[in-house]
């Protein structure tokens, strides 16, 4: 998805796991290995955009279950970019400061994120 958000615009996904319909609940040779568990893999995710804003502080991305569990990208108030997460229901999200640059020059930068249960690797 390619957009340009003026201040105050934001795009929101509701994803959900597919249903199985009742005809396809008996075979398991319709389906692609990777399609026939509908249950989704909360353990593991992987993130990949860029951007570019002059504006902070700004929440570039947010990512939430139907838990407390979330995770959030945003840019500092001084344009530095930082990592907020709470996965596992932890009082308190914890967060990580990526870069101390500022970010909010108007330039394009790539953020890409894995995570893996709880441990998640920022590029």
């Amino acid at each position: 998805v390619g957009a340009f958000f003026e201040e105050g615009m934001w795009l929101r996904y509701n994803f959900q796991a597919p249903v199985p319909s009742p005809k396809d609940s008996g075979s398991r040779t319709e389906n692609p290995p990777d399609q026939q568990n509908s249950v989704p893999d909360l353990a593991h995710e992987e993130i990949r955009f860029s951007f570019s804003t002059t504006k902070a502080p700004c929440i570039l991305l947010y990512v939430s279950s139907l838990t407390t569990d979330f995770l959030a990208v945003v840019v500092k108030p001084t344009g530095s970019l930082q990592i907020w997460y709470n996965l596992g229901g932890t009082r308190e999200p914890y967060n990580i400061d990526v870069d101390h640059r500022n970010l909010a020059n108007g330039q394009p930068h790539s953020v890409n994120i894995t995570r893996h249960e709880k441990t998640i690797m920022l590029k």
